[in-house]
């Protein structure tokens, strides 16, 4: 700062004060403003990648259950299994990479937790294929219906439990 040649400020502490504080609370909307659009890229990101997954199950439900003679719930479990690791992978670096899990031990921990909420929802899907069966038969319309209705169910599951367990905010 240079000492003035000439006049006097026109500021006085109140007007410098007043001026910073509604700097400040603007930058706080504008921060939180950019954190919201984050906030919605993330729950198309969430989907997107629930979406590649949801493909591998089924391309790999309908292929035990043709190939391998498999039973729909089984089948169910087994193609769940591999859709869950791809699915974990892509929400760790794509989804939720502002926290993303980095070193070995973080990462088990949150791929445990999202396996559990995972099975949880593959269990509630596959009980919804075996009860549809049990009730409307095993043809491979019906198992595709009940497999569509229990990931349905299963999806609003996953939602809810990831974004408030395995990838909650860090404190």
């Amino acid at each position: 700062h240079f000492s003035r040649v000439y006049g006097t400020s026109n500021y006085t502490v109140f007007d410098l004060l007043r001026e910073k504080l509604i700097g400040d609370l603007t930058l706080y909307f504008k921060i939180r403003k950019m954190r919201g659009g984050e906030s919605r890229m993330r729950i198309f990101r969430f989907s997107f990648v629930g979406g590649l997954s949801v493909i591998i199950q089924f391309a790999f439900f309908n292929l035990f259950i043709i190939k391998t003679q498999m039973s729909p719930a089984i089948a169910t479990l087994v193609a769940d299994q591999i859709a869950v690791a791809f699915s974990f992978f892509l929400n760790n670096y794509i989804t939720f990479s502002y926290n993303k899990f980095t070193n070995i031990k973080t990462y088990l921990a949150g791929f445990t937790k999202y396996y559990l909420i995972v099975m949880v929802s593959t269990i509630i899907q596959s009980a919804i294929v075996l009860v549809g069966n049990v009730l409307f038969g095993e043809h491979i319309v019906v198992s595709n219906i009940l497999f569509v209705l229990g990931l349905i169910v299963g999806m609003f599951w996953n939602y809810l439990m990831h974004s408030r367990v395995t990838w909650k905010t860090k404190a």
